[in-house]
């Protein structure tokens, strides 16, 4: 009987550490993160987002082991301390089963929160690393500037774990990566809590089949507020939330 009641509290120990605060509804538009970083798909609405950190991905990195934005390997040094400016991220984090999204900056500073649960690997090896970096160049090419790094968030009972970004550009796109620690497999959801753009829509305000001689009246809403537009010819502004489009006499699009 001593002996069932070890394993009863082993077993419930167990599952006090794995067993986690009921998961945030997933949004709605939630596309799958890419497999490499110019796959990321850009998520429009932060709040809610939702993926796993599936087995099937692979490990997309770029440079060397002595110069690299993320290494990858045991025996390297580490998936994000050869990042630049990198501070906090532990040494010995490999990336396995990396994927990636990207965000457009709503303010100078965005909190998130982040649930992760459900994951398969042992409590001790349990979790996920998170990286969020801008660009300097392109994907795969060049340095990247960090943000934010954490090589392991823990699934735990307490719900969504804070993450604060500083110092971005409203209206700049950010690139999170996120990766299973020790290649685990775990479900994960973002919450937002602000600085985080809700995406832009373009209204037009009447019928799209135009007349020659007659223009459509083009309104923005959404982001940060500030908009760029751009096209061959007939706008009335190229900045502004609304803007007039006066088509040329030719037919087309």
């Amino acid at each position: 009987m001593k002996t069932i009641k070890l394993f009863l509290f082993a077993f419930i120990h167990l599952l006090a550490f794995n067993g986690y605060a009921q998961q945030p509804p997933c949004g709605t538009g939630n596309p799958a993160p890419g497999n490499t970083c110019d796959l990321a798909p850009l998520i429009c609405n932060m709040d809610g987002y939702c993926g796993t950190t599936s087995s099937t991905y692979t490990a997309d990195t770029w440079g060397t082991p002595t110069t690299s934005i993320f290494t990858i390997g045991t025996g390297l040094t580490g998936g994000f301390t050869n990042v630049a400016g990198n501070s906090g991220c532990g040494t010995g984090a490999t990336i396995e089963n990396n994927s990636f999204f990207k965000f457009i900056a709503g303010g100078t500073t965005v909190t998130l929160g982040l649930w992760v649960g459900n994951c398969t690997n042992p409590s001790w090896m349990s979790g996920v690393q998170v990286f969020v970096f801008k660009l300097n160049n392109s994907c795969g090419v060049g340095n990247v500037t960090n943000i934010f790094c954490d090589n392991q968030f823990n699934p735990t009972p307490g719900g969504s774990q804070p993450i604060t970004l500083n110092g971005l550009t409203p209206g700049d796109t950010y690139y999170i990566m996120i990766d299973g620690y020790e290649g685990d497999v775990c479900d994960y959801t973002f919450t937002a809590t602000s600085g985080v753009s809700i995406g832009i829509s373009a209204d037009i305000a009447q019928n799209t089949s135009l007349c020659a001689g007659q223009n459509v009246t083009v309104t923005a809403n959404g982001g940060s507020g500030t908009y760029t537009w751009s096209g061959d010819q007939g706008l009335s502004s190229t900045t502004g939330a609304t803007v007039t489009i006066t088509p040329p006499a030719t037919p087309g699009t």
